[in-house]
């Protein structure tokens, strides 16, 4: 890489961030948004956020909830304190769906084998994996982090949830070529027990069916684990193996989209009339402020509806 390109991709880098963590007054747009009420239905559609971007999970949840209201239940988690407006605000656009704290959603499920708890005491996402595992013993769900976003009707995933597949999941491309989102440690622990993951799996949208996960698999993978061997795909490579486990497909990569275009600054972003559904990874987090909430405010106040 030349020396211009080296700086050009720094600058980049610091337009990313500023783009992505400037303060913007849409992102509360979403409190004004029409209400949609959550039906009673066996099934959830889960989405989980960081207590400081509660209102990116109120605008995935909404952008799902507008074509799942017939399939799904809303709940969401919030991984922090949830404040009593919050709570308010939730439940104006959501009525009779559930919202949770992550933490005292766990901590009402506080029986776990020795290597799992090591594990969800030491790893940034392990509490992610932890409900997970809790949720699908009762219930089959669509899980969601809150930088995915649904533009229009995702026929794939209600295809899915219809016909009870096992288990779906979203596909990074990128992560066939490039292995540094797959824990190592974790890898070689399936290899041993003559398990394989799926290198190509991204945990941020997966339809998980009840009680498709074996946590008594989770407990095995982690025999030996301790924090030395951390990693930050641990979680995400450990659902890669139990998702492998069960034979899950994968979700249609036209129309359920992981994707860096327009990460730097000199180059366009992916056209949101064209997209079913997306997730706005790290590289491209910006874009999703700048060019996906105003595309679905649109959408939300539109005469007609979504």
């Amino acid at each position: 890489m030349s020396a211009w390109q080296t700086l050009r991709h720094r600058a980049s880098r610091y337009v990313n961030s500023w783009e992505r963590n400037r303060p913007r007054l849409l992102r509360r747009r979403v409190l004004d948004f029409p209400p949609i009420a959550s039906q009673p239905h066996p099934q959830k559609l889960v989405v989980l956020c960081e207590a400081d971007k509660f209102t990116d999970g109120l605008w995935s949840a909404w952008s799902w909830l507008r074509f799942l209201r017939g399939h799904l239940r809303l709940h969401l988690f919030v991984d922090g304190f949830i404040k009593p407006k919050q709570r308010r605000d939730f439940e104006r656009l959501f009525p009779s769906a559930e919202l949770s704290s992550l933490s005292e959603f766990l901590a009402t499920h506080q029986t776990r084998p020795p290597n799992f708890q090591t594990f969800l005491e030491n790893h940034l996402f392990a509490p992610k994996l932890a409900m997970l595992l809790e949720l699908q013993q009762t219930t089959s769900c669509l899980y969601s982090d809150c930088d995915v976003l649904a533009f229009r009707t995702p026929h794939a995933m209600i295809e899915a949830i219809e016909r009870g597949t096992p288990n779906a999941y979203n596909v990074d491309p990128a992560a066939r070529h490039d292995r540094t989102n797959v824990d190592r440690w974790i890898n070689e622990r399936a290899a041993q027990l003559s398990l394989t993951g799926i290198p190509d799996i991204n945990g941020g949208l997966l339809w998980i069916s009840q009680g498709s996960l074996d946590s008594g698999l989770v407990e095995k993978l982690l025999t030996g684990w301790t924090p030395a061997v951390n990693s930050h795909f641990a979680e995400q490579t450990i659902l890669s193996v139990l998702f492998a486990a069960n034979h899950a497909t994968p979700l249609p990569e036209a129309d359920y989209l992981v994707s860096g275009q327009g990460m730097h600054f000199w180059e366009s972003d992916l056209d949101c009339q064209d997209l079913t559904v997306r997730h706005y990874v790290g590289n491209v987090r910006h874009r999703m402020y700048a060019h996906a909430y105003p595309y679905i405010a649109a959408q939300a106040f539109a005469k007609n509806g979504a």
